[in-house]
C-alpha cells in the first residue's frame, strides 16, 4: 500500500517543480570550478567566521556564480559609495537616539538614492530582483534584495542591524542594548512591524515561532543560507542539479531551523523521483520520493508556513 501511495504521488507531480526567476534569466552559471560543488570564492566566504563576514561581499560573491562576468570589486565599491553618501546625509540630520539614526538612513536610501519595491506584475520572474547586483543596477527589489542591500550598507556604517525572517520574507532588526530589538520593514520604507504584526500578516503558526523557524534574529552565517538559496534556484532549472543540491544542503547546514532549505530539498528529491519514474526506475523513484517527503515533514514539524502573497517555487524568501 505504501509503495502504491508513493507512486501515485510521483505521478501527480507532473511538470518540473522549480520554475522561478531562474528559468527566465539570460545569464549562465559560472562553471570555472566544476570539480567542486562551490567555486573557490564561494568556499572562501563559507569558511569565514561570523565576525569577518561582509554581507555585501558575500551576496555579490554568491551572485557571481550565475553572473560570471560580474565585477565583484566594482559592485562592492558601489556599496562603499552609498555608505559614504549615506554617512554624509546622516550627519546633517539630528541623531538624538537610534530612531533618528534609522530615519536618517531611511531618508537617504529611499528618498535620495531611490531604492523601491518592484510592484510590476512580472516582478517575481525578474532575476535581478533576487540578487544584490540587480538591485544595485535597478534600485528596485523585493523582500530578499531590499533588506540585503539595507543590511550591507548598515553593516559598513557600523550599525547594529541583523536579519530575521517571516514566511518567505526577510526583514531586519536594530539590536538595542538591554532592550527588545526594533524591527525594520525595508519593503515599506524602513517602517516598523511588530512581531505580533508579522504573525498576523503572514499567518505564522505558533509552532514556527517557538521552534525558531520564524522571527528569530539570525547570525550572519545563518543569513548566508538565505542568500545562497537564490543561487540554487538559478542553478537547478539551468540543468546544474547536483550543484543546486549542494547549495540547498549547505543552507540547511548553516541554519538547521530554517524551513526554506528543507522545503526546497523536499521539492528537489520529489523532482528527482518524477524523473526517475519517467525513465523507468520505479524503485529509485520511490526512494527519492520518500526522501523528499522526509525533508518536507521536517519543515512542517518546525512550523513551516507559506507566505500568503507568494508561492514557494516561484521566488525566494
Amino acid at each position: 500500500m505504501r509503495r502504491r501511495t508513493a507512486l501515485a504521488g510521483i505521478l501527480s507531480l507532473g511538470a518540473p517543480l522549480f520554475a522561478g526567476p531562474s528559468a527566465i534569466a539570460g545569464s549562465s552559471p559560472n562553471r570555472a570550478d566544476r570539480a567542486a560543488p562551490f567555486p573557490s570564492a564561494v568556499r572562501a566566504i563559507l569558511d569565514l567566521p561570523e565576525d569577518r563576514i561582509d554581507v555585501g561581499l558575500a551576496a555579490l560573491t554568491f551572485a557571481s556564480v550565475v553572473h560570471p562576468r560580474m565585477d565583484i570589486a566594482a559592485y562592492s565599491a558601489r556599496i562603499d559609495q552609498i555608505v559614504r553618501d549615506a554617512r554624509t546625509h546622516m550627519q546633517r540630520k539630528p541623531s538624538r537616539n537610534y530612531i533618528d539614526i534609522l530615519m536618517a538612513l531611511n531618508s537617504y536610501l529611499f528618498d535620495v538614492w531611490g531604492m523601491h519595491y518592484d510592484h510590476s506584475k512580472d516582478a517575481r520572474g525578474v532575476q535581478a530582483n533576487y540578487f544584490l547586483n540587480g538591485t544595485l543596477d535597478t534600485k528596485k527589489g523585493m523582500c530578499i534584495t531590499m533588506p540585503m542591500l539595507y543590511l550591507a550598507v548598515a553593516q559598513r556604517l557600523g550599525l547594529p542591524i541583523a536579519p530575521a525572517t517571516a514566511p518567505q520574507h526577510t526583514f531586519l532588526r536594530y539590536m538595542r542594548f538591554m532592550a527588545p530589538p526594533h524591527n525594520i520593514e525595508v519593503t515599506s520604507g524602513g517602517g516598523v512591524i511588530t512581531d505580533e504584526g508579522y504573525i498576523k500578516k503572514f499567518s505564522i503558526p505558533m509552532r514556527g515561532v517557538e521552534s525558531g523557524a520564524y522571527l528569530r534574529t539570525l547570525k550572519l552565517r545563518e543569513y548566508l543560507g538565505v542568500i545562497m538559496i537564490q543561487t540554487a534556484l538559478v542553478l537547478h532549472p539551468a540543468g546544474h542539479r547536483r550543484e543546486a543540491l549542494a547549495y540547498f544542503e549547505k543552507a540547511r547546514e548553516l541554519d538547521a531551523r530554517d524551513v526554506v532549505p528543507l522545503m526546497y530539498l523536499g521539492q528537489y528529491w520529489r523532482q528527482e523521483a518524477h524523473d526517475a519514474y519517467v525513465s523507468g526506475s520505479a524503485d529509485l523513484a520511490e526512494a527519492y520520493y520518500q526522501r523528499g517527503l522526509a525533508f518536507q515533514r521536517q519543515a512542517k514539524n518546525l512550523g513551516f508556513a507559506l507566505n500568503p502573497l507568494a508561492s514557494l517555487p516561484s521566488g525566494g524568501p
